[in-house]
């Protein structure tokens, strides 16, 4: 991305919440989701990102998509609550 500030693109760091390589990541797949379409979003309504609001537009398809299927999952919940319990015992201990 030739010409704009990475440090205004913060879905950059969105996209790397779907990875981890200290452990289990599946935790942050549903804010990295959210993250991703805040951010999409806010750009694809700015005029200095008018050359990419085609790509945007189908960006934001594809991420309603796949937040749409995790609603039929119960692994993301199961997930999302074990890593809450997992941080309340941690801060319960410490």
């Amino acid at each position: 991305m030739m010409g704009y500030d990475h440090k205004k693109l913060p879905f950059l760091t969105a996209q790397q919440s779907f990875s981890s390589d200290c452990g289990p990541a599946t935790h942050l797949a549903l804010p990295a989701l959210e993250a991703l379409h805040k951010a999409w979003y806010t750009h694809s309504t700015k005029q200095e990102y008018i050359d990419f609001w085609p790509v945007l537009k189908v960006g934001l398809q594809k991420v309603a998509n796949y937040y749409e299927k995790t609603a039929d999952s119960d692994a993301y919940i199961m997930v999302m609550c074990a890593y809450i319990s997992n941080q309340l015992f941690q801060l319960l201990c410490y």
